[in-house]
């Protein structure tokens, strides 16, 4: 899998350090960071916003803010959007772990 391009700054649960990481994605499509004090593994979901609603999801292409990443679920699909500089990307996919992976390389 490509390097990841979105880093978090979180405290880690674990030992409270403020941390710096690259998000991943486990096999089993779960987000997650290894905080680089201590080397605890945690999941985190809150690097982008979802799920967000068809009412949402047309205001962010619209707008093209905030900047950030984003997911929807249409029920048929899911479609990521980066939203950076005033652009947006979009991609559809036929499941969650997929787009995720798409994500993290924005």
């Amino acid at each position: 899998m490509p390097d990841s391009m979105v880093t978090v700054k979180r405290k880690c649960p674990a030992c409270g350090c403020d941390t710096e990481s690259k998000i991943r994605i486990d096999r089993h499509g779960n987000p997650y960071y290894v905080c680089e004090n201590c080397g605890v593994v945690v999941y985190d979901r809150n690097w982008y916003l979802c799920p967000v609603n068809e009412w949402q999801f047309q205001k962010l292409m619209l707008e093209k803010k905030p900047e950030g990443h984003f997911l929807y679920d249409t029920g048929i699909e899911i479609i990521g959007a980066v939203i950076k500089d005033g652009e947006i990307e979009t991609e559809e996919f036929p499941d969650e772990v997929e787009c995720l992976s798409w994500l993290i390389e924005r």
